[in-house]
């Protein structure tokens, strides 16, 4: 596993295609920014189809309307979106506390013209799971958004389909925990203007010594290797990692977890372009600390989030020793990926 520097492969051959048909979309949420909240509509708990008005309380969220999905730990709301393209305001998966909720996008496209929460409030538990379809998003926040009390836990995982917004926030809030998880090459693409933002965000330094949060990035790589993460905004554009400052910001950390599902392509496979070098590094994992992998029997890289050196023996599961990487970055342009053999 390293990190490598590239300054023409971030935007090139097939991550470039992907990153233009996840593009074409961003005029959906342009269009829609100027629709805010209007009524609130919020799922009753138990599993069931997004169409279902029934289990909205008889209304649709539709246009300005601001969709809630809650639900508690003895009936935990399980909802499927599957067949019409919606467009709301806001959308919030398991915000209240001890909440717990999922949704699956399987087909259409999901615009939320606002801001997206996965997971917030303490003892929350959202996840977000793109089976296939678009979302369109401005911000989407995943376990937190800032503020005192939401040590809560969220996860998105994109298996197909494209995701496209302003930013990904993970971590954000104190004590809370966020999962993003990237299956495979399936996905057409994934595109955050902004980029990633990982860290607590102590708003208003409300927390004097708040605790840390924990967030994971996990990348599945099969047969073609892994949909990489794309950003390209001009203030923004890169990955911030958690970096402690004097008022309880950026505390945190951030480990990179990487699956085979298959025996990976050779060559570098690309897991995050930036437009913009990264600040700060992996938690366990700095810029310039030599990394491998090792692929226990399960096939997994890394242990407890941490790549350690390696090499994959095609013909079986054993781990055999091998030389390790390097860390680097370029000056210019962040191409985060592992080199193949």
């Amino acid at each position: 596993m390293s990190i490598t520097p590239s300054r023409n492969q971030v935007l090139r051959g097939q991550g470039k295609r992907k990153a233009y048909h996840a593009l074409t979309g961003l005029a959906a949420v342009a269009g829609a920014t100027a629709l805010w909240a209007g009524t609130t509509v919020e799922w009753k708990g138990g599993g069931g189809n997004w169409e279902d008005a029934v289990m909205w309380g008889g209304t649709l969220p539709l246009g300005a309307t601001e969709a809630r999905i809650n639900g508690t730990k003895e009936r935990p709301s399980q909802v499927t979106l599957a067949r019409a393209d919606v467009l709301v305001s806001h959308l919030s998966i398991a915000e209240g506390s001890s909440n717990v909720a999922s949704l699956v996008l399987d087909g259409p496209s999901l615009t939320v013209s606002g801001s997206f929460d996965v997971g917030k409030y303490n003892g929350s538990n959202g996840r977000f799971l793109v089976k296939s379809g678009h979302v369109f998003a401005g911000t989407i926040f995943v376990s937190g958004g800032g503020g005192p009390g939401m040590r809560g836990r969220g996860t998105l995982e994109i298996q197909a389909g494209s995701v496209v917004t302003k930013d990904i926030e993970l971590g954000v809030s104190a004590g809370c925990s966020s999962t993003l998880r990237i299956v495979g090459s399936k996905a057409s693409g994934i595109v955050a203007e902004d980029g990633l933002h990982i860290g607590v965000y102590n708003y208003l330094n409300l927390e004097k010594e708040p605790p840390q949060s924990a967030t994971e990035l996990i990348f599945d790589i099969d047969a073609d290797g892994v949909t990489p993460i794309f950003t390209w905004g001009k203030t923004e554009g890169r990955i911030n990692f958690p970096i402690p400052d004097d008022e309880g910001n950026g505390v945190g950390n951030c480990r990179l977890q990487i699956d085979l599902l298959a025996t990976p392509p050779s060559g570098d496979i690309l897991l995050i372009g930036c437009a913009k070098p990264c600040r700060g590094a992996f938690t366990d994992l700095p810029e310039g600390r030599p990394a491998g992998l090792i692929i226990p029997e399960r096939q997994h890289y890394g242990r407890n989030g941490r790549c350690l050196p390696g090499q994959l023996e095609r013909g079986g599961r054993r781990a055999i020793p091998a030389k390790p990487g390097a860390i680097r970055r370029s000056a210019g342009a962040d191409a985060i990926g592992r080199r193949g053999p």
